[in-house]
């Protein structure tokens, strides 16, 4: 199962800038926006303090870590290696989700044998957003 993810998650210049971003200013400033990017407006309307606790622990991790896997992501890109899938694969997206989008988990369909793309209605954090329907979707693909 792959969730709210990309064979290719952004680009090599924008993770260095990120990474450059945190070394300099900390955690604060990515922080400060991930509630627009990992969840819809109505969602962090509606589950405020679900919200601040998941945007609070961004805030508090290492940002030397933060900024060692931002530069691996810039280097990741796996659009050539997915097609070597060989097992059921279920991919889940986000119909909001502007970090891997819907588009991003159907390259990945498109190129795993077998694959089938459920979409959401959440962003990034599918998981918490949508919870019962992920959940829903988990179980009936592990059967």
């Amino acid at each position: 199962m792959v969730a709210n993810s990309a064979a290719r998650i952004g680009t090599q210049p924008g993770w260095r800038e990120r990474a450059t971003q945190v070394a300099a200013s900390g955690m604060g400033p990515v922080a400060d926006g991930a509630r627009g990017r990992w969840f819809t407006e109505g969602f962090a309307q509606a589950s405020p303090t679900v919200v601040a606790a998941l945007v609070g622990g961004l805030r508090n991790i290492s940002p030397a870590g933060y900024a060692a896997c931002c530069l691996a992501l810039g280097r990741a890109d796996l659009r050539e290696d997915i097609g070597a899938i060989r097992v059921p694969t279920l991919l889940i997206a986000g119909r909001h989700d502007p970090v891997t989008t819907v588009d991003d988990a159907n390259f990945m369909r498109d190129r795993i044998a077998g694959a089938r793309c459920e979409v959401l209605d959440a962003s990034h954090l599918s998981n918490i957003e949508a919870s019962k329907e992920f959940t829903g979707q988990l179980r009936t693909f592990l059967g």
